[in-house]
């Protein structure tokens, strides 16, 4: 203002992308948000579809700290039609992380909107309708609004099968995101017993066919399931083993998430009571990676 040098759209932009930073960190409110959008509007910028996109990413931030609704994210959309632009994938995908954070939310009773599977099936519709391209990164948003929703027992595995298999029909691959939460959904509906092991055993044979080479966060979340399946007596002790295995085959360290549902598998089993030589020094194993992990903090 001092130099008498107005921003453009591309000032606007940048300013976002820092509004965005700051609303991650819950520094930023809707109403902070829109305020310094209509002042660089009022100063001769333009918002353009990034400008609007950049707005709902700043949005997802401050709902991820409860400082916005889902009616802010319908403002945006209905602004981004009065000035006749059209959604692209990075919208869309913008949309599916929101809703991701929301139905996260729902589980905790943080909002009081609701959303479902078929909230996110619409986007899809839409998105057809209007020949947005769908990446993977559409589909990975889409399958963490399922796994959300699975957590709060308002999504199933067969909602991830669907969505996967309109991955494919896209020709679009799935990749190691994609794989590693379906296996949440799995690990998820695993401890109430909907599931068996035969569908980590399909996902870890899919994996390996398509060249997919899982990374310890898999190996992690496949450990949580073996829990909840050896729960349901749907695995057994050795099944768990094997991952741990796996885990150390690939040259994968033990972290505190691995060794903490590997005893817990361990428990569920008996323990003590019916300990081999093998299972003994399994259980060693990730509690000295867990004690050292303890200590080294």
């Amino acid at each position: 203002r001092c130099s008498d040098v107005k921003p453009n759209t591309a000032t606007l932009n940048s300013l976002l992308m820092f509004v965005g930073s700051l609303s991650s960190y819950g520094k930023m409110a809707t109403e902070e948000i829109w305020n310094i959008v209509h002042t660089a509007n009022k100063l001769g910028a333009v918002s353009d579809l990034q400008s609007y996109n950049l707005i709902l990413i700043a949005i997802a931030g401050a709902i991820h700290h409860n400082k916005a609704e889902m009616k802010d994210v319908r403002l945006v959309l209905k602004k981004i039609d009065e000035a006749g632009l059209a959604m692209n994938t990075y919208t869309c995908n913008s949309l599916f992380e929101i809703m991701s954070r929301i139905a996260s939310g729902q589980r905790n009773n943080k909002h009081n909107v609701g959303i479902t599977v078929k909230d996110v099936r619409e986007i899809f519709s839409e998105m057809k309708r209007k020949g947005i391209t769908m990446d993977v990164v559409t589909f990975n948003s889409a399958l963490c609004c399922v796994a959300a929703l699975a957590k709060s027992n308002a999504a199933s595995i067969r909602d991830a099968e669907d969505f996967i298999f309109d991955m494919r029909r896209s020709n679009v691959s799935p990749d190691i995101i994609t794989y590693t939460k379906f296996l949440e959904i799995i690990a998820v509906q695993a401890k109430v017993g909907k599931v068996d092991a035969r569908e980590t055993e399909l996902v870890m044979y899919q994996m390996q066919q398509e060249g997919v080479q899982p990374s310890l966060v898999t190996y992690n979340v496949l450990m949580e399931a073996m829990s909840g399946l050896i729960a349901w007596r749907k695995a057994k002790f050795e099944d768990a083993e094997a991952v741990l295995e796996a885990i150390e085959a690939k040259g994968y360290v033990p972290d505190s998430y691995t060794t903490t549902y590997f005893c817990h598998c361990a428990r569920l089993t008996g323990g003590a009571r019916m300990v081999t030589s093998q299972r003994l020094d399994a259980v060693q194993r990730a509690w000295v990676v867990f004690r050292n992990l303890r200590n080294s903090r």
